[in-house]
């Protein structure tokens, strides 16, 4: 959990990303990971580690938050 006051460094935030629909189960972490990341610094929050995307996004689909 992160507790705390945290301001964004800049008004705005865009990403994108493209896979085909097929591959997307197969590569969920490698899409997110560079969406998800940039965010964590633009709050400051800290250096995401990408084992941690796949970690929590192992967890939200076995429905354990």
């Amino acid at each position: 959990m992160m507790f705390g006051t945290y301001r964004a460094q800049q008004d705005a935030f865009t990403a994108q990303s493209s896979a085909r629909a097929d591959q997307i189960s197969a590569i969920l972490p490698e899409l997110v990971y560079p969406v998800v990341r940039p965010l964590y610094e633009l709050f400051d929050f800290f250096e995401l580690p990408p084992n941690l995307v796949g970690e929590e996004l192992a967890k939200m689909r076995q429905n354990r938050f």
